[in-house]
This record gives C-alpha cells, sequence and structure tokens, in this order.
C-alpha cells in the first residue's frame, strides 16, 4: 500500500488525503477501490497529455515533410559556379595583407594595464 500511495502525483495524494478518515472494518475495502480509482483517473490524464503531445509532434512532422525540397544532385552545379565566380574575394584564400587588417596585433605586447 506504501508504494501504491508513493506513486500517486501531489493532485491525487491531496485528494486521498480527505479519504483517510477514521475507518470503520467496512471502510477499507472502499478506501482502496477509492484510491484505485484516483490512480486510474491519474494515469488516463497523463495517458491524455502524452497523447496529445505525440499528435502534436506528428502534425509538425507532416508540415514539415510538405515542404519541397531540392534535390541535392540539382543544387551542387549551382554551389560550385558560386563558390569559383566568389572566390577572388574569399579572405580565407585570400587573407587582407597584414596592414590592411582592422584586426592586426598592435606594437605593444602584454597586458596594458601592467
Amino acid at each position: 500500500m506504501a508504494s501504491f500511495d508513493a506513486s500517486l502525483d501531489a493532485s491525487s495524494q491531496s485528494l486521498a488525503a480527505n479519504v483517510s478518515s477514521p475507518v470503520t472494518e467496512e471502510e477499507p475495502d472502499q478506501k482502496k477501490l477509492m484510491l484505485l480509482r484516483l490512480a486510474v483517473e491519474v494515469a488516463a490524464e497523463k495517458l491524455q497529455r502524452n497523447v496529445v503531445r505525440a499528435k502534436a509532434i506528428n502534425e509538425q512532422l507532416a508540415r514539415e515533410k510538405a515542404i519541397p525540397r531540392a534535390n541535392t544532385v540539382d543544387t551542387i552545379p549551382g554551389v560550385v559556379t558560386y563558390v569559383r565566380e566568389n572566390q577572388a574575394d574569399d579572405l580565407l584564400l585570400h587573407p587582407l595583407p597584414i596592414t590592411e587588417n582592422p584586426f592586426r596585433e598592435t606594437e605593444q605586447e602584454g597586458c596594458l594595464i601592467l
């Protein structure tokens, strides 16, 4: 019974606390039945939330699937042409001269605070 009570979430435990009144000999079965029903309701709510989340994910995937995509075979020649046309301006292939580099190191080396 202790592990059963521990599995209930906070809302279930507050409802279960209302059930824990003085118990007669006939009431233990009713209390167990009420706790069992409460646990089933909590499990059903969690399952319903999971179903709603799964439906939302499924809808999002369906929307993403409907987005038209270009085949790689069709796009590669365009990328190659673009790279060849712009390689003269590519700073990784042709770095700036040191005199034109705004990020060059100054003549002072070390920490300015010292």
